[in-house]
């Protein structure tokens, strides 16, 4: 009897944002392929494995009025998402122990955010009949839903998500703390709609990285050092890398001590420092 209630037991992950994309039709050659993921898109009613254990698959309107679960998700955040795609993407498992899956769906969170560009938020719902969904209390933070942008990942790319959730599932952040900083204020960004805000997170991402326990009296220029040599090519991508940190540095100084700052390009400073972040993050993983 307990075996025949825990296989009703269904545990999924609405991916707010968030879409399978088509290949872009560029004439006759692609048509096949393009058929091809047509036909995987109305699959997903059986789901598309994902990582490890768990699927992708689309659940459609009419499924979550039966599920009892569509009034309880935030019309602000996923509510287009009905009308667009008839349905919410989610991230499906099989039954397991829940204190598992809040740290399981936070390690796919970040290996999609740290893979490319993109909005992506997600909350654990969960049931024990498969009948009524109710919300495992996140720990991450959910978004302001103004200004999203679509997360849009091509089934080809699956894979390529898989090797960054591997190397995050292997990293040790008990013994690398820096890491664990940068990621946790990589991912506290995604809360936050204020610019100021995103590149005082940035920044302390880079601290936590670059500095460590090391004491400078010129922390913005060590910064600056050590990520254009991570991740500078050649000898110019790594003086305008060096010198975008140490400008950004200034940048946030000002705004955690109260100066006046133009906002003028500031949107456009967050995109490139939250590029660097996250390249910097995914090359020490």
């Amino acid at each position: 009897m307990a075996e025949s209630q825990q296989t009703k037991t269904r545990f999924f992950c609405p991916l707010f944002n968030f879409r399978i994309s088509e290949v872009e039709d560029e004439g006759d050659d692609t048509k096949a392929i393009r058929v091809h993921v047509l036909k995987e898109l109305n699959s997903f009613v059986e789901g598309f494995k994902f990582i490890d254990y768990t699927k992708i698959r689309r659940i459609r309107n009419q499924e979550l009025e039966k599920m009892n679960v569509k009034h309880e998700i935030d019309y602000n955040i996923a509510g287009a998402f009905y009308n667009t795609y008839e349905g919410l993407f989610v991230v499906e498992f099989p039954r397991d122990p829940k204190e598992k899956l809040a740290p399981f769906v936070e390690n796919v969170l970040l290996a999609l955010r740290l893979y490319k560009e993109g909005d992506v938020f997600c909350k654990v719902i969960f049931s024990e009949n498969g009948l009524n969904f109710t919300f495992l209390d996140p720990t991450y933070e959910m978004p302001n839903p103004l200004h999203r942008t679509i997360y849009s990942l091509g089934m080809e790319e699956i894979g390529k998500i898989r090797e960054i959730f591997d190397k995050i599932t292997k990293t040790d952040f008990d013994k690398r703390r820096y890491l664990r900083i940068a990621c946790d204020r990589f991912n506290r960004s995604y809360g936050k709609s204020m610019p100021d805000e995103k590149i005082i997170d940035f920044m302390i991402a880079f601290e936590a990285l670059f500095l460590r326990e090391e004491k400078t009296s010129s922390p913005g220029q060590t910064i600056g050092v050590g990520g254009s040599i991570l991740l500078g090519k050649n000898d110019l991508e790594r003086k305008e890398i060096y010198n975008f940190l140490v400008k950004t540095y200034k940048l946030r100084n000002k705004i955690v001590h109260g100066s006046a700052i133009t906002y003028s390009g500031i949107n456009e400073t967050v995109s490139k420092l939250k590029g660097n972040l996250r390249k910097s993050i995914t090359a020490l993983l």
